[in-house]
């Protein structure tokens, strides 16, 4: 027969470890529904973190989308901004050419206005007269024109409207005369004669007809530019006509002057 007592610490130990195991299994059952739980919650946060993806993909696809669209209306508007600023462009080009024209227009006709007024140099003045008033500068230039065109003196002082000398006063200096004629033909008649006496050495006067600045600037030039074009081409002869034109031609040749450039 088993001792008894052995059979009882066999019983119990069977029983303490029946406990042990059971102890054991609902700590497992404890642990694994920790662990199913936790995995539900990672899985339905996961779930959530794909639709938030999702959101954001789809947002960025919009944004994306309408970042383009933004950007084809900027190409858009610059390419209006360039038409404009080009048709703005033509507009003020066309103007100022326009405005120029009508300057131009408006100066020949000033000018044009002044074919009676001519500009004497180096009309020395005679000593003891005042020509500070335009009396004794007519006389002067009565006497000067009578003398050396061979013209009634009388004639000469009724086609003198007015005469005055400009600028200061300069010891040595010979102020010029700016004279007014009646008939603009006259004018042109004393001019022509004036050169031609100065071109033969006949005389030390010079004269030129009355200009505006504007044009006077623009004849100045073309001299400038008559002065080197011949100092480059001294076989050519290049001569000023109204209002600023050069013409050119050579030398001992029978060909027509050709315009050179216009100012």
């Amino acid at each position: 027969m088993p001792d008894k007592k052995f059979e009882e610490a066999m019983t119990k130990r069977f029983d303490d470890l029946e406990k042990l195991i059971n102890s054991n299994h609902k700590e497992m059952l404890n642990r694994i529904k920790t662990v199913e739980k936790k995995a539900n919650e990672a899985l339905s946060l996961a779930k959530n973190n794909e639709v938030v993806i999702a959101d954001i993909v789809s947002e960025m696809t919009e944004l994306k989308s309408r970042v383009q669209e933004l950007e084809t209306k900027e190409e858009k508007s610059k390419e209006v901004e360039s038409r404009l600023k080009e048709q703005l462009s033509n507009q003020e080009n066309y103007h100022k050419t326009e405005l120029e024209k009508q300057e131009r227009v408006i100066d020949d006709v000033q000018n044009r206005s002044m074919r009676d007024v001519l500009v004497i140099q180096g009309l020395k003045q005679v000593h003891g007269r005042n020509e500070n008033n335009w009396n004794n500068c007519c006389k002067t230039l009565t006497e000067f024109l009578s003398e050396k065109l061979s013209l009634d003196s009388n004639y000469v002082d009724r086609q003198i409207s007015r005469a005055h000398r400009g600028g200061q006063e300069t010891e040595g200096k010979i102020r010029p005369m700016f004279v007014k004629f009646i008939c603009w033909r006259f004018a042109d008649f004393v001019r022509t004669q004036l050169i031609g006496l100065h071109k033969n050495k006949k005389s030390t006067v010079t004269v030129q007809q009355k200009y505006t600045k504007q044009l006077t600037t623009r004849r100045n030039k073309a001299l400038e530019h008559r002065k080197k074009a011949l100092g480059e081409s001294p076989d050519q002869i290049i001569h000023l006509e109204y209002p600023a034109k050069l013409f050119y031609k050579h030398k001992n040749t029978e060909e027509p002057y050709r315009l050179l450039r216009e100012f």
